[in-house]
């Protein structure tokens, strides 16, 4: 790799992108150490090797000064850019979470199941089909959906990428999310329904004051969830507006708790839409007995599975040759967007070129996702991370 002055060709790439997307603004810091420091050092490093690296290193800091974005010069030492870039950190996040530490539980709750829906948008290939027929239900007046499909086919990808496109197609709807795999409780069915009912409250003050309560007892909870749906539905008709309930993951439900989902009405108040998702499940049985429309995710096509590659990596200007890419492509579990997730990401991160192919078999050798994350295991503690990987899956052991 050739370097500019301890900066290596990808990372130039990189810095003018960087440069040229007005995205970045208010997001991009550039720190200039002193160049004395580099020299000082017993065995001098990060130094330009002659003038002509010189001259492109000087214009590319001019570049960067006249850009407009935050630059700080000068750093005598190490030390010193920590401290400053721990302070530019710092003053960014009060920045975008000022009320941070004042939220309130269900603030704090949204912010959780957004963040979930968040780590899913990006790179989508294959489900603009879905998202627009998930709109023409909905305009239609379909108030009953259901999303299907394979595991790690991407219903909750489809889902957080159709909550991005509906808002801003309409604004004047409700989505209200819960997403059953963002947390503990959020899979547990009592909390799902306290925070229906809490959302309620708070957006209907002028209905139920303090009135609403959440119950303990089973039967009242349901009563109460059905009254607050019920309630959400005559506001949403008489705003006309729709109130979009989403359920994403309802077979992480206790299995108990997915007998005849007393809680979710057979009619659904009008101004209500349900869309849920699920895997094989008794949930998904009986919405398919109540007549939900059905929206079942195919794998990936070879063309879209092409496609998420080129895009997954170039995110990172990066590439695999046709040859390589062919090999992933002929894997059984080249349709599922998890499977090729994971493995690009273990790919870009992880990837020598001299050893690339043969860590790809390596990867490819997994027969099931479960499979290929056992390898990415394997991989963090072949990094000398055994102790780090040893500690997360015994946390993960003793949690709920």
């Amino acid at each position: 790799t050739q370097h500019l002055g301890g900066v290596s060709v990808t990372e130039l790439e990189i810095l003018h992108g960087v440069l040229n997307d007005p995205a970045m603004a208010g997001r991009a810091f550039f720190y200039f150490r002193d160049p004395a420091w580099s020299t000082s050092q017993s065995t001098p490093c990060f130094i330009c090797s002659g003038p002509a690296e010189a001259a492109k290193l000087a214009d590319l800091k001019q570049r960067i000064r006249a850009s407009g974005f935050p630059v700080a010069e000068n750093l005598s030492d190490p030390k010193a850019l920590a401290a400053q870039i721990g302070s530019d950190l710092w003053e960014l996040i009060e920045q975008q979470y000022p009320d941070l530490d004042e939220a309130d539980a269900l603030e704090r709750e949204e912010r959780q199941h957004a963040s979930y829906r968040r780590s899913r948008l990006g790179v989508y290939l294959g489900g603009k089909r879905s998202i627009n027929q998930l709109e023409r239900w909905i305009d239609a007046g379909q108030q009953k959906i259901l999303i299907t499909g394979e595991s790690g086919a991407g219903k909750s990808a489809l889902i957080a990428n159709w909550i991005e496109v509906h808002r801003q197609n309409h604004p004047e709807d409700v989505v209200f999310a819960h997403h059953l795999g963002c947390s503990n409780d959020a899979s547990a069915i009592r909390p799902l329904l306290a925070r229906l009912i809490d959302t309620a409250k708070q957006q209907l003050p002028e209905i139920y004051g303090y009135s609403l309560s959440v119950p303990q007892d089973w039967w009242e909870l349901v009563a109460k969830a059905v009254e607050a749906l019920q309630s959400l539905g005559r506001w949403a008709q008489q705003n006309n507006h729709r109130w979009i309930w989403v359920l994403d993951g309802l077979d992480r439900l206790d299995p108990d708790d997915q007998q005849a989902l007393p809680w979710l009405p057979l009619t659904i108040p009008e101004g209500v839409v349900i869309m849920a998702s699920a895997l094989e499940c008794p949930a998904r049985e009986i919405l398919l007995e109540r007549k939900c429309k059905t929206r079942t995710i195919a794998p990936l096509t070879a063309k879209e599975q092409n496609g998420l590659i080129k895009q997954y990596l170039g995110r990172y200007t990066k590439q695999l040759i046709a040859e390589l890419r062919q090999t992933i492509l002929s894997h059984p579990l080249a349709g599922s967007p998890l499977f090729l997730r994971v493995l690009l990401e273990e790919l870009r991160q992880c990837g020598r070129y001299e050893t690339l192919a043969d860590q790809l078999a390596g990867y490819l050798s997994a027969g099931t996702i479960d499979d290929l994350y056992e390898r990415v295991l394997e991989r963090l503690e072949a990094d000398g991370n055994g102790e780090n990987v040893r500690k997360v899956m015994t946390a993960l052991w003793a949690s709920r």
